[in-house]
């Protein structure tokens, strides 16, 4: 491998990047690539891929894109159209780049793993509190809408050869926090498996109308994942501030509040009702041009609710899985998605 300084030419800054984070015992490169990448460490990079040679190894250029396209955050659907020769240039060196479009849990996603052929690039266009249902709102307050239907009219302008396959992945906003406001609106203190049936329906239905009307026939639509929050947390009132200011349901005190008095299903309850949402999505897929992507039943552990070690260190604290601790299983994950679109492509 090549020195540190040597990197400059391909966007790596070595001084830049130890400046930032002082913290680094190893050298500047060896630490970005065993640490620095995964971590999100961010700090001033320009992507130059046709500064690699072809001695040089494919983590190297793995990473440094991994990193170079994750700094843009929740922004990243408004950048693309700019920057897209740099994938263009990353597809010649072995990128498959897939575009994951969805709420905060696709930013788990955000991973580089290396496949037969090359490695796979998730460009995770992040909707964070995004709503199924809510996309059929053309009067959102979030323009998440809008926003989504400028980057599938800008991707449709790509020549088929290029275009990348989308993933679709919202309904975890709806089964874990709006659904709760619609109980806390209705005064439902006691949890309802038919109102909650017909609310997972109707969020389905107006989710996949809405896909229907601007996603491409390719495209695969995601399952949700298996709840994380422990049951104590639910008792506790747990609400996330995000969700709680784009849905409106009162003031984060009023609504944790609501929350503490009401009747909760435990983590395993939870987890089959995850899961009756997404038969339902699946069932509705059925009927549709699309493609289904399960991406729930890999994060189960042995009595059917999340696998404690993709929970990591919030220890239910959190409604995400962690993001390290989950990195075996998404890498997993990406490469199962790599070998099936190689499939489709050869069928």
């Amino acid at each position: 491998m090549q020195d540190d300084n040597s990197w400059s030419c391909a966007g790596f800054d070595p001084g830049s990047y130890a400046d930032a984070h002082p913290d680094t015992s190893a050298g500047p490169l060896l630490h970005f690539l065993s640490y620095g990448a995964r971590e999100r460490r961010q700090f001033p990079i320009e992507l130059n891929p046709t500064a690699f040679d072809a001695s040089d190894p494919i983590e190297v250029i793995a990473a440094l894109s991994d990193c170079y396209f994750n700094g843009f955050g929740d922004q990243l659907d408004l950048a693309l159209p700019a920057i897209w020769a740099k994938v263009d240039k990353l597809i010649e060196l072995g990128a498959k780049p897939i575009i994951v479009i969805g709420d905060s849990h696709t930013g788990l996603y955000r991973r580089t793993p290396l496949c037969y052929d090359g490695w796979v690039l998730p460009l995770v266009c992040l909707f964070s509190a995004g709503s199924a249902r809510g996309l059929s709102n053309p009067n959102g307050r979030t323009q998440y809408r809008q926003r989504i239907e400028g980057l599938l009219g800008w991707l449709a302008t790509l020549p088929k050869t290029v275009a990348p396959p989308v993933i679709f992945k919202f309904g975890q906003v709806d089964v874990e926090f709006v659904s709760v406001f619609k109980r806390i609106e209705r005064r439902e203190k006691h949890f309802d498996e038919e109102a909650f049936a017909d609310f997972s329906r109707e969020t389905v239905d107006r989710y996949l109308a809405f896909l229907m009307s601007v996603a491409p026939a390719s495209s695969y639509v995601a399952t949700i994942f298996p709840p994380t929050l422990s049951d104590a947390s639910w008792r506790d009132g747990y609400a996330n501030a995000h969700v709680v200011d784009i849905e409106n349901p009162g003031t984060l005190d009023s609504v944790r509040q609501s929350v503490r008095g009401l009747t909760v299903p435990n983590l395993s309850e939870r987890t089959s009702h995850h899961a009756l949402f997404n038969q339902l999505l699946a069932c509705g897929v059925e009927q549709t041009t699309l493609s289904f992507w399960n991406d729930f039943n890999a994060a189960l552990g042995t009595d059917g609710t999340v696998d404690p070690q993709w929970v990591g260190s919030a220890g239910g604290n959190d409604h995400h899985l962690d993001f390290f601790a989950t990195r075996p299983l998404f890498e997993n994950l990406l490469t199962s998605m790599q070998r099936q679109l190689a499939n489709r492509r050869e069928a």
